[in-house]
């Protein structure tokens, strides 16, 4: 078990990477801190195996996909033998300011398109979106994001491609311009 000082500095180096990939891996903020909790209570637990000099980011990140990928199949698991309503949830994702003035016609079509986007990759199944989100929102390396959902290079490569693919196809129907 981890001193509470080392969590403290995981957290405040690595708080908000973590909160972010929760946040787009569950679409909810309500789930997104009960995963980030998980995460570093975790973390916590497994301190001594945690090694600063390896990449402590990536490994929360890998406990964070393997909390939520649990958890995710807990709850199929349930749906299945009860089905239940849930409320929606506005809050879904944040949006990211953009970088360079735009024209307000312009901003809201980007915000559209992102906001498509951000809805697009929820939808996709857990195996793609963990390396989607690691490639494109945290631009981690391929063999970063390998070893983070512990599996080959090639198999996170393909699923990239394979997401990328079922996004472009799903973003043509919808009427935008590849």
């Amino acid at each position: 078990m981890a001193d509470a000082g080392r969590t403290a500095e995981w957290v405040a180096a690595h708080g908000k990477a973590v909160y972010g990939f929760c946040l787009r891996l569950t679409g909810s903020r309500t789930e997104a801190d009960d995963l980030y909790q998980e995460t570093f209570l975790k973390a916590h637990r497994l301190g001594d195996q945690i090694r600063d000099d390896l990449n402590p980011c990536s490994f929360l990140l890998s406990l964070a996909a393997g909390l939520w990928q649990n958890e995710s199949r807990k709850r199929r698991r349930r749906e299945r033998l009860a089905p239940q309503t849930s409320l929606d949830d506005d809050s879904r994702f944040p949006r990211d300011e953009p970088r360079d003035p735009l024209t307000p016609d312009a901003a809201a079509e980007r915000r559209e398109l992102e906001q498509t986007v951000a809805a697009l990759i929820a939808e996709l199944d857990g195996a793609l979106r963990v390396p989607v989100l690691l490639r494109y929102m945290r631009d981690m390396p391929l063999g970063e994001i390998a070893a983070v959902c512990h599996l080959p290079e090639g198999t996170v490569k393909s699923r990239l491609h394979k997401a990328r693919g079922i996004l472009k196809k799903k973003l043509e129907a919808m009427g935008y311009a590849p």
